[in-house]
């Protein structure tokens, strides 16, 4: 049996033990499904014994300087995504999610020839990304979204938003 609690309390989005999974009740329902479903792929990984999640606190940032890469790459692709029609759903204001941008690496490709200017130095979208990347993977958050079975949850979850077509593809 596994127990489902949304929770007032709770400090995250979502968290899952032996048996139960914990849910803000902060969240949209949208976000909510999301949750859910990413915290139940965790407890059938638990029961099956497979690749499993874990946390950003397991890890240690493995460069000093790698937060503030992932920050000054970040806001520059950030900043360009807003001025392009096709990239704005990305990013909603000045703030960015390294995660979102990191699991949407494809959706560059049509511009990674654009020059951008980070801390002015003029490099390609191309760059850019490939700089972040690897700053963002040495980071105590890239590494714990690098997990197999956090790529995994988060594969469930966001297959959650595919029609039906889009699931055969």
């Amino acid at each position: 049996n596994l127990i489902v609690v949304f929770s007032d309390s709770y400090d995250s989005a979502g968290g899952a033990g032996k048996g139960f999974i914990v849910v803000s009740k902060g969240l949209s329902e949208k976000e909510k499904i999301k949750v859910l479903l990413h915290e139940v792929q965790h407890y059938i990984q638990r029961k099956e014994n497979f690749s499993r999640g874990g946390k950003p606190s397991e890890f240690k940032s493995l460069s000093p300087i790698a937060d503030d890469e992932v920050e000054t790459f970040g806001v520059a692709l950030a900043r360009f995504s807003q001025k392009n029609d096709k990239l704005k759903y990305l990013v909603e204001s000045d703030s960015f999610d390294p995660l979102e941008l990191f699991e949407h690496e494809r959706d560059f490709d049509f511009v990674k020839d654009e020059i951008i200017n980070v801390d002015g130095v003029d490099i390609s979208i191309g760059e850019a990304f490939d700089s972040f990347k690897t700053a963002y993977l040495k980071t105590s958050l890239g590494q714990y979204a690098a997990l197999g079975g956090e790529v995994e949850a988060r594969n469930t979850q966001n297959r959650s938003e595919l029609s039906s077509e889009e699931r055969r593809k």
